[in-house]
Order: C-alpha cells, then structure tokens, then sequence
C-alpha cells in the first residue's frame, strides 16, 4: 500500500492550472483575440488557485465563507435533508431554506459547532452554487468588456476602465476554474471525501491522506501538468443548452465524478492509482473537468452578447471619474 504522507505534498495547484489550461486551449477558437493571449492566461491560471489560497488564511469568517464551495457531499442531502440530488433547487437560498426546514422538523440530527468553530460541520457543501454564480459573474464581467469595447475606444478613461474590466473577467475565469476542477475529483463530491466511513464489507482505506494523494500526489507520481498533457490530451468542450442557466450541465459533470468514487477508492485498495490504469483514470477526470470548464466558457461569451437593454442599463450605473478632465 502506498504511503499517502511521502507523496501528498509540494505539488500544489498543479492539477488546477493544468485543468484551466487545457480548458483555455479547447475554448480559443471560440475566444476572442484578448483572451487568446498568454499573458492573459497566466493571469487566469494564477487565479484558479486563489480559493485554495484563501484556506491558508485562518480566518473563521473566512473559512465559514469559502470550505464549502469546494464540496458537495451527495450521499448526505438524502440522509439528512431529504433532498435529492436530482432535484437541487438552482438557486443557493432557496437550498439553505430546504436545508433548514429539515433542521427545523428534527434538529437532533445534526452536530452543533463550537463558538469559535467555522460553524460548517453540518454543511453538505454548495459546490454547484459555487460554479453556477461564478458562470454569471464572468458573463457580466464579459459583457462589461463587450460594452467598454463599443464605448470611445480612444478614450483613455475608457482603455483604463476595459483593462479593469479585462482582469474582472480573468479572475472569474479562473474561480470558476477551481470550482469545476474540483467536481471533476471525485472524493469533492462525497461523505467519503477523506477516507471511506462507517462500513466497510470491500476494504476500502479509511486514511485521511487519500484525498490530498489523489488532489496531488498522483498527478507528480505520472508527472501530469499543463507542460507534459497541452498537445497530448484532445479536449472536447461540453455543449451547454441554456447559456443562461447551465445548472443541468454543472449538475451533470458533478454526478459523473460521484459515480466514481467507489472505483477509485477500489483502485487505491488494490494499488492500481500508480499503475497505468490509475493514470487513465486521473486523465480522465482531469479532461472531463477541462471538458466542461472550456464549454461553460464558450457558453459564457456567447451569452454576453449586447443588446440595446443592456447598453441602456450599463449606463445608468456610470458616474463621473473625479479624475475626468
């Protein structure tokens, strides 16, 4: 049996940038010129590790804020909350309010967290609303540049504003990277995210490490980055129905990462993960995630095209610079 401690650590976001990177290269036909550049991508590359920078901080608002974008342990919505995966309302609130109804009809079923604890013990996680809000921000922040782009174009105030604009886009890019990355890992979507618990009748490992081996570690035992996989990997982007609400594709890439888990925790039991059949696996997950990450991008700029309503709207929420001439 490996040892997940000598192989979980210093290989960081690795697998993250190397999703953003594989997803960028399958979205550029269907980029703009701006977004086709690689200084741009750097930026976005850059920033789909921030959520993960962000756990480093130990700040409790923080972290009661952020841990749990970046799960959602399925099995629990039915065993606790009586909701169905399948039937996730699209909006955040309305799910904390299911969500607390259920607390509400039998409040002996869930733990209550310590004052000074993050106050997150009883969360399943809001990784779907993580990727869906993330997707409208960068819609807007894209239209933002699409309407910057029609506006004065040799103003300097204006190039000023549509560089701003430019790095909104880039560092929503780059969330929403994180968050659809992390779907595609499949112990992101489930009660066994850190070792299998409660039984056990196949043996699966019960470590804690598993989780940081398959976020990392194996990807450094196949030498797997956005260097050795551009050019090898032929990434086909998802097709997103509604560019207004892809909540069935987000929900579709999350479920095909949770069938999943028992396979990879199978292949850990029988020490396959190092193998050249381990390596297929993680390929896979690492293309599927760069899969839907390129098509919710291309559906992203499609669905902030301008019309005449939005330029009208925009302008009603701009003011004067003090530093207008």
């Amino acid at each position: 049996m490996l040892s997940y401690a000598t192989l979980a650590h210093a290989w960081g976001g690795i697998g993250h940038v190397a999703v953003t990177e594989l997803a960028l290269d399958a979205a550029s036909s269907e980029m703009p010129e701006w977004i086709n550049n690689a200084l741009f991508h750097e930026r976005v590359a850059f920033m789909c590790n921030e959520p993960d920078r962000r756990r480093g901080v130990g700040l409790t608002c923080l972290d009661h804020e952020n841990n749990p974008e970046h799960y959602i342990d399925i099995e629990q919505l039915e065993r606790d909350f009586d909701i169905s995966y399948d039937e996730l309302p699209t909006l955040r609130y309305s799910f904390v309010l299911a969500m607390a109804e259920a607390m509400h009809r039998d409040p002996e079923r869930f733990e209550q967290d310590a004052p000074d604890d993050a106050g997150i013990s009883w969360m399943p996680g809001f990784l779907p609303y993580a990727m869906h809000e993330d997707y409208v921000k960068l819609v807007a922040a894209m239209r933002s540049c699409r309407l910057l782009e029609q506006f004065a174009p040799d103003d300097p105030l204006r190039a000023n504003e549509l560089e701003q604009a430019k790095a909104e886009v880039a560092y929503h890019m780059g969330i929403l990277s994180h968050w659809v990355a992390d779907a595609a890992q499949p112990l992101h979507t489930t009660i066994h995210h850190h070792g299998w618990i409660g039984k056990n009748p196949e043996g699966y490992t019960t470590e804690y490490g598993i989780h940081a081996f398959i976020d990392s570690g194996v990807l450094k035992v196949h030498d797997m980055s956005a260097a050795t996989l551009l050019g090898t990997l032929e990434i086909e982007p998802v097709d997103v129905a509604n560019t207004a609400n892809p909540w069935d594709e987000i929900l579709a890439h999350i479920s095909r990462s949770f069938e999943l888990v028992e396979p990879l925790y199978a292949m850990d039991r029988d020490d396959k993960l190092t193998t050249d059949v381990g390596k297929a696996f993680i390929l896979e997950r690492l293309s599927d995630g760069a899969g839907t990450l390129a098509g919710l991008y291309i559906a992203a700029w499609e669905q902030s095209e301008v019309s005449d309503d939005d330029i009208a709207t925009y302008l009603l929420y701009e003011s004067p610079s003090p530093h207008t001439p």
